[in-house]
């Protein structure tokens, strides 16, 4: 008969419960809102990509540029070399989408990083829409 040896629970150590930290409901409040302005904002990116194709025939390759920002957007922006980070910050700002929610409901930023992430999400949803009512302007069909 063969014994088998029973292991012990394993507890999450990544997890804030497993570190025994606590999340306040100020900083769950924090967190929404900023995953949501981080939703806007690369929603907003992903339409002025989109909208390129009103007058370039092929924009597959602007999307597997695309796509592989947002590879890199799944780690915080703090593990990248200077240039990286500040070109997931600005230019494709995929890397703040994804760390600064992260960061809210650890309690490492405050309501003013998150008003700034919500003012830029709402600035770049703006031009992102106003560029596509321009490509529908300027759309002539797909028959020509």
């Amino acid at each position: 008969m063969q014994v088998v040896e029973e292991l012990p629970p394993v507890v999450p150590s990544t997890s804030l419960d497993g570190l025994g930290e606590t999340v306040s409901l100020a900083e769950a409040g924090l967190f929404a809102a900023a995953l949501a302005a981080g939703l806007a904002l690369i929603y907003a990116l992903l339409l002025a990509l989109v909208t390129l194709s009103f007058w370039f025939v092929r924009v597959e390759n602007l999307m597997v540029v695309f796509w592989s920002f947002t590879d890199a957007g799944r780690f915080p922006v703090q593990v990248y070399p200077g240039w990286l980070r500040y070109a997931l910050s600005t230019v494709v700002p995929i890397g703040v989408a994804v760390t600064v929610p992260s960061q809210a409901v650890a309690g490492k930023v405050g309501a003013g990083t998150v008003g700034l992430l919500i003012l830029g999400a709402l600035v770049a949803w703006a031009a992102a829409s106003a560029f596509w009512r321009l490509g529908l302007r300027s759309y002539t069909g797909a028959s020509a």
